[in-house]
């Protein structure tokens, strides 16, 4: 893994936007809009949607903010298979060279496509790279804490998440495309994981993107869909994260030496919070784990 700049982009690579959706109508119309006004050559871009059996108006907004674009933007269901399912249909359906993951509570300011297809063009033997995500919006305690969170993400470089992050299509399918029994969560770091062992480099590089945290209720919704996702891949691959971190008198440990870390670089008093944090977000993550492990999910 390294770190990156940005490089100016040139204009012959075609670009894929891969947007993943289910029940976002509170923030799709933000996602797509920061899509369609992207300053790449508008020709070379498409966007593909995929709907996971969204059950409010998301597809709904989604078509009327369509007819606004002259980006092609083709829009598919993946008939409640799943994640992997979902995120492989957007790569056998690209026309692209390149596919960027913009999930459906996220924005890109006008120049990440130029500056993220810019930095691929320029350095061949990178699998993918992703910009630094920060949260839009700080109006409840819990979306603080995220803030600071994502900043320590942020300064680990950490690769291992799609939202933003541009793949370079051949390397995609070179190593099989996205496992299509992953379900709810934790596709993006199967795959990654794989295209590393296939030599493939990662990286993070200086542009921003942001992503609206959500309700309490998201965020935990979100850490249940984690811990399923974690079974499934400790009997997957050997390099997950151990699973010790999740013992609560441990993780508070991680929670206070990370509560400095953060304050160091943020200096907001609110990065004292995240050893609670860590402890209460660890319960519904256990929870995902627990059912997982009941499902059988991975055990195959």
């Amino acid at each position: 893994m390294t770190s990156g700049g940005l490089t100016s982009a040139p204009t012959k690579a075609r670009v894929t936007v891969g947007v993943v959706v289910k029940d976002c109508e509170g923030t799709i119309l933000e996602t797509v809009k920061s899509i369609f006004a992207q300053n790449y050559p508008h020709e070379l871009m498409e966007a593909i949607v995929i709907d996971g059996g969204s059950r409010d108006k998301t597809l709904s907004v989604i078509t009327e903010a369509v007819s606004t674009t002259d980006v092609l933007v083709r829009i598919f269901s993946d008939g409640g298979r799943g994640l992997g399912y979902a995120r492989q249909m957007v790569v056998d359906e690209a026309h692209g060279d390149y596919v960027i993951w913009v999930d459906g509570d996220a924005t890109i300011p006008e120049h990440y496509v130029s500056n993220l297809v810019g930095f691929m063009e320029c350095h061949a033997r990178h699998g993918g790279t992703r910009g630094t995500q920060e949260a839009n919006n700080e109006k409840d305690l819990h979306n603080r804490i995220e803030h600071v969170s994502l900043a320590l993400r942020n300064a680990a470089r950490d690769i291992f998440d799609t939202n933003g992050q541009i793949f370079r299509v051949e390397a995609i399918r070179q190593v099989g495309g996205f496992d299509l029994q992953i379900k709810r969560s934790g596709e993006d770091v199967d795959l990654i994981l794989r295209m590393m062992k296939a030599g493939w480099s990662f990286c993070v590089i200086q542009v921003k993107f942001y992503h609206r945290i959500g309700s309490w209720k998201e965020v935990c919704r979100k850490r249940v869909r984690s811990g399923y996702g974690y079974h499934y891949r400790l009997h997957k691959h050997t390099v997950v994260t151990p699973l010790f971190y999740q013992i609560l008198p441990l993780i508070f440990l991680v929670g206070i030496k990370d509560a400095i870390s953060a304050y160091r670089l943020t200096g907001r008093n609110v990065s004292f919070l995240l050893p609670f944090w860590y402890c209460v977000i660890c319960m519904p993550w256990c929870i995902g784990f627990c059912e997982s492990h009941i499902d059988g999910y991975g055990h195959a």
